[in-house]
């Protein structure tokens, strides 16, 4: 990490990675470009005599950049411009091409295809802290974004309208976290997360062909996400371990009949699952499928699949007491059994038809009382069963007031605490070693977002 100040302030923060006994040098300078005034042509740039850690400025007009190779590298349209870039007419795979381009920055542009017909927005590869911010990216005939083999990226308020491919996708490449991105209109999936320990957060998915959100790799979050109007499963998760899905809405998802498991939520030999405090509404041929694998399926709440079933379990592993399913075509289909109704359910257990006689012991075949379904606001009105019923004492289905909470601390805030908790665990692992840069860590920490989760428990573990 360095730190680039001017009179005592710091005024950047750039991540590298360094071969041993190799150097590398960094310039703390901005350069500004101007597209020649009234001109509708594609400014081309070889980007001649730029230096490691140098800011590029861009005014209102359509560019297009060389491979980015170097580290530190802020690209930006200057206040009150728009700068579009488009893919190298010799170029064919992305407007931003980045290797090895440790620390690349991109925020405030838009990305377009220009000429080329298979082109990605943003294709960034074995980079070190990446980031992309308040980006739009229009009908890329390939990726909107792909990452493969970066580390530790970030994507916040991000929008990827049209993809012949995949909207957002993450290949290899562990310890990211995406903010307020949105996908529509994909070709295949709107987001796909294959790297270990990323953080989907306050994003939405509409209009996939394939899945909206799509995960196999461990400890992958989706929290407080969206997905809408695709045609095969609104979160599909599988094959890995530790993944979550919580406090998300599906609407109209899973609608496909083509394969068997078209789903709202599909969970497929996922081992220590979290799938709860989610609602699915409409659409699905299954509301929540758990086919293999275990965990916590909890508080789940499902609302007119038809045809179809609420609940859909392969499964001889895991929990899943509490739920609420209406007005659907069948409640539950349990391995070879199906159970129109929970009261037909509760028979199979009695009678021995159906032996797991663990699972939704405390299920809801009630209407939760949306406070307006047909103009899709599905929180819960006043009177709703779901109400204070769930297994932690708070609602069954989505908690709207955990949603409304991370909406209000808005994407730049998360972004700081996410990266002071980072440096807190830092400082917790180091304290006992290395006091002294424990100490700095835990400084970082308090001084990106005093509140952070962890920050406690690195104060206690520093010697006094």
């Amino acid at each position: 990490m360095v730190v680039l100040s001017s009179g005592g302030r710091a005024v950047r923060v750039i991540f590298l990675r360094v071969a041993r006994m190799a150097e590398v040098q960094l310039e703390h300078r901005l350069r500004k470009y101007e597209a020649p005034a009234e001109s509708m042509a594609v400014v081309a740039l070889d980007l001649a005599g730029v230096r490691a850690g140098n800011t590029l400025e861009f005014g209102t007009g359509t560019w297009s950049l060389p491979k980015l190779v170097l580290p530190g590298l802020l690209i930006r349209s200057a206040e009150g411009a728009t700068a579009t870039f488009v893919p190298q007419s010799d170029r064919r795979w992305a407007a931003f091409l980045a290797d090895g381009a440790h620390g690349l920055r991109v925020r405030d542009v838009a990305v377009a295809r220009g000429e080329s017909q298979q082109c990605s927005g943003f294709w960034i590869r074995n980079s070190l802290r990446p980031s992309i911010s308040r980006v739009l990216i229009t009908k890329a005939p390939g990726h909107g974004v792909h990452l493969g083999g970066c580390e530790d990226w970030l994507a916040r308020d991000v929008e990827v309208n049209g993809s012949s491919n995949v909207a957002f996708d993450v290949a290899a490449s562990p310890r990211g976290l995406a903010v307020g991105v949105s996908g529509r209109d994909a070709a295949w999936t709107v987001f796909n997360i294959d790297a270990a320990d990323c953080r989907v957060l306050l994003c939405r998915a509409e209009r996939g062909e394939r899945c909206a959100f799509h995960a196999n790799a461990d400890r992958v979050r989706f929290e407080a996400c969206e997905a809408r109007d695709t045609p095969e499963t609104g979160f599909a998760v599988e094959n890995a371990a530790g993944i979550s899905v919580t406090d998300c809405l599906t609407v109209d998802c899973g609608t496909s009949q083509k394969i068997g498991t078209s789903s709202g939520i599909v969970s497929g030999e996922v081992k220590e699952a979290e799938i709860g405090h989610n609602t699915i509404v409409g659409g699905a041929v299954f509301g929540l499928y758990v086919k293999g694998g275990g965990g916590r399926f909890e508080d789940n709440i499902v609302v007119g699949v038809r045809p179809g079933l609420a609940y859909r379990w392969f499964c001889w592993g895991g929990s899943i007491e509490r739920a609420l399913a209406w007005d659907c075509e069948n409640f539950a289909g349990i391995v070879q059994n199906k159970c129109a109704s929970l009261a037909e359910l509760r028979e199979g257990q009695k009678s021995g038809v159906i032996e797991m006689k663990w699972i939704f012991t405390k299920a809801l075949e009630a209407d939760p009382r949306f406070v307006a379904r047909q103009d899709g606001n599905y929180r819960l009105g006043e009177g709703s069963p779901a109400r204070g019923a769930g297994s932690d004492g708070s609602d069954i289905g989505v908690r709207w007031s955990r949603v409304e909470e991370l909406r209000a601390l808005g994407a730049k805030a998360i972004v700081l605490r996410e990266n002071a908790s980072r440096y807190a665990k830092l400082a917790l692992e180091s304290a006992g070693k290395t006091p002294a840069a424990a100490g700095a860590w835990l400084a970082t920490a308090k001084a990106l977002a005093p509140d952070a989760p962890g920050i406690p428990e690195a104060e206690k573990a520093l010697p006094k």
